[in-house]
């Protein structure tokens, strides 16, 4: 499926809006696609390249966007570096970085753009729900979706249970605990 880019230098940001008026294209990430296209995770992630430059991945609830446990973009995108090396990022008001390396084996590719796995993106958002703060609503779909799979919760938890040095894990391993007693 092709995705069209104003910055691609194909069709003007004015003609994409024109074809979207016409019912042609939607917006989709950064980016427009056709009318009838199938939102599949590799479109969500592919939508995002221009954002996402190479060295970074999607995480959080950009990630489970991707995954298809939110129907809505959040903004800003959220993304962390996924390779060694390359100096600090900066992020912009549509990208907030987080600096931390986040580890090969909690990262996979999705449509030609690193994504955080299924099980990170939902310890880092049983994390962030711990902690509070805005996009309450967008969080608490995206807990439900991804916890509602038994394989994502499971991997989750065990991937929680390795890592001895996340912040706020008794908590978070408690929660998921008790989204797994939830589940059965």
């Amino acid at each position: 499926m092709r995705i069209y880019f104003a910055t691609a230098g194909a069709l003007s940001a004015a003609e994409l809006r024109a074809a979207a008026l016409d019912g042609d294209l939607v917006p989709l990430g950064s980016g427009w696609v056709p009318a009838d296209a199938i939102q599949t995770p590799a479109l969500r992630a592919a939508s995002l390249a221009p954002l996402l430059r190479p060295g970074l991945a999607a995480v959080g609830l950009t990630a489970a966007w991707i995954h298809g446990a939110l129907a809505t973009l959040p903004q800003p995108c959220q993304a962390q570096r996924a390779t060694a090396g390359g100096g600090r990022r900066v992020g912009s008001g549509r990208l907030r970085i987080r600096d931390a390396l986040l580890p090969v084996e909690e990262q996979q590719e999705v449509g030609g753009v690193r994504v955080s796995t299924p099980a990170r993106t939902l310890v880092d958002l049983t994390g962030d729900e711990i902690v509070g703060g805005g996009a309450v609503a967008a969080r608490a779909e995206a807990l439900s979706r991804l916890a509602g799979n038994r394989t994502i919760l499971a991997d989750a938890a065990a991937l929680a249970q390795r890592r001895a040095r996340m912040p706020r894990r008794p908590e978070i391993l408690r929660r998921l605990r008790a989204q797994e007693e939830v589940t059965r």
